[in-house]
């Protein structure tokens, strides 16, 4: 049975280098932060993914336990 293929995508918040740059009021770069979204991977897999994901672990559960 073939899968389709879970292709994470680039972090809208970030755009992909994992980290925001955190600027004061004239615009200046104040520093910067791990992204709070993708954990600091510059990528996310989509929430319609996410379910697709846990019902593939199970599924490897469920086999490992029967074998």
């Amino acid at each position: 049975m073939k899968k389709d293929l879970i292709i994470p995508q680039t972090c809208p918040h970030c755009e992909g280098k994992g980290y925001i740059e955190i600027r004061d009021c004239s615009g200046e770069i104040q520093r910067e932060e791990t992204c709070f979204f993708c954990e600091g991977t510059g990528e996310f897999i989509p929430e319609k993914d996410q379910s697709r994901i846990t019902n593939l672990d199970s599924e490897q559960e469920d086999r490992s336990i029967k074998n």
